[in-house]
């Protein structure tokens, strides 16, 4: 156990040992008796104030101890459950990068699967941020985007494996009030390996998938559109 933990356990241990001593000499003056009976009555008197205090300071001692070592346990564990979601994030992080580097069979142009991704998105964005009817867009928009999953679901699984993982990191850190924020770490981790837009492009394709997905990479659909009409109109 760190001393700087344990510093006040050891006041009140020295304090105690002190104690007799200060009260004797209060109560009988500092000289030193040659009697021998007078030893003997000041030692049943010190055995019998410290001893039942230094055996109670044993026990809380000992429950400090016991708490410390659960603490650090729990510490042990808790840095163990975020290492592996990290090795999850990013495995299906690179399988993500993976998935939207690869060129769609059906495209003649070559076309990869982030670029039609990310012109998907970027069209969707527009037409539901500007358009007249946005929930109706919004209901359209869902076809297309269960057609595409029912063709690339592995990509979808990903990045909702993705999601939740980042989702539990975030959920302990604040749980556990840790100093480490492992979850802005490793969001930014994400966005290195598979790239921000593309991230942000992803959350925007399982939004139009379904309107309950909570996004990390981008703000919801409501948020955005009320950002832009801020002042003239709300979703």
């Amino acid at each position: 156990m760190r001393f700087r933990q344990t510093w006040p356990l050891w006041i009140v241990v020295g304090t105690l040992i002190m104690f007799p001593f200060i009260l004797y000499v209060l109560n009988f003056g500092p000289a030193l008796s040659a009697s021998h009976q007078r030893w003997s009555e000041f030692g049943s008197f010190y055995g019998g104030v410290v001893g039942p205090l230094l055996t109670l300071t044993t026990v809380v001692f000992l429950y400090s101890q016991l708490r410390l070592q659960q603490s650090n346990q729990n510490e042990i564990s808790l840095t163990q459950e975020i290492q592996k979601l990290k090795i999850d994030i990013d495995f299906y992080s690179n399988f993500v990068k993976s998935e939207l580097s690869k060129v769609m069979p059906a495209m003649e142009d070559g076309r990869t699967l982030n670029t039609y991704i990310s012109v998907t998105a970027a069209e969707f964005n527009h037409c539901f941020i500007y358009g007249s009817d946005p929930k109706k867009i919004l209901s359209h928009s869902r076809q297309q985007a269960s057609t595409l999953a029912l063709c690339h679901g592995n990509i979808f699984t990903s990045w909702i494996r993705i999601n939740e993982d980042l989702s539990t990191i975030k959920l302990l850190n604040h749980s556990n009030k840790s100093k480490k924020n492992d979850y802005s770490n490793q969001r930014i981790k994400t966005m290195l390996t598979v790239g921000e837009i593309e991230c942000s492009h992803m959350d925007t394709l399982l939004l139009m998938y379904d309107d309950s997905f909570i996004p990390l990479f981008r703000p919801t659909f409501k948020e955005t559109y009320n950002t832009v009409h801020a002042g003239k109109k709300t979703l």
